[in-house]
């Protein structure tokens, strides 16, 4: 407790080394069954992180799966739930933008190639190319 206090004073309440002593302290609060402290820091740092680091940083996700930890020592198996399905929506929704940004590669490529090459040359993949529409 003192060393995160320290950090928190020099470093600030938001910065990456002092969520992650809060982390720590909430981790060291749930080992010892004090549940309730344990979910008030873990929510305090998914909050933070995700405003300081993004919902989709891996330390982010970090803290929301260990988040659901005390619930289920609670046996509190909807709020278990409702994190699980938040954090595969996130994953789904990183994977969906990922996979966008792939097809607008793609497409940039091929429209580049169109400018480049006439319908019967071959393009710089060593395919022929052919006219896209």
């Amino acid at each position: 407790m003192k060393l995160y206090e320290e950090k928190k004073g020099v470093l600030g309440p938001e910065h990456p080394d002092t969520l992650e002593g809060m982390h720590s302290l909430a981790r060291t609060y749930r080992k010892q069954k004090r549940y309730e402290e344990a979910e008030d820091l873990y929510v305090q740092v998914v909050e933070a992180r995700k405003r300081v680091l993004g919902p989709e940083y891996p330390d982010t996700l970090h803290s929301m799966h260990n988040l659901a930890m005390p619930y289920g020592d609670q046996k509190r198996d909807k709020q278990i739930e409702n994190y699980q399905r938040q954090r595969v929506k996130e994953e789904w929704l990183k994977q969906r933008k990922k996979d966008v940004e792939e097809r607008e590669r793609r497409l940039s490529v091929l429209k580049d190639d169109q400018r480049r090459y006439r319908p019967g040359e071959w393009g710089r993949d060593g395919s022929l190319f052919l006219s896209v529409t």
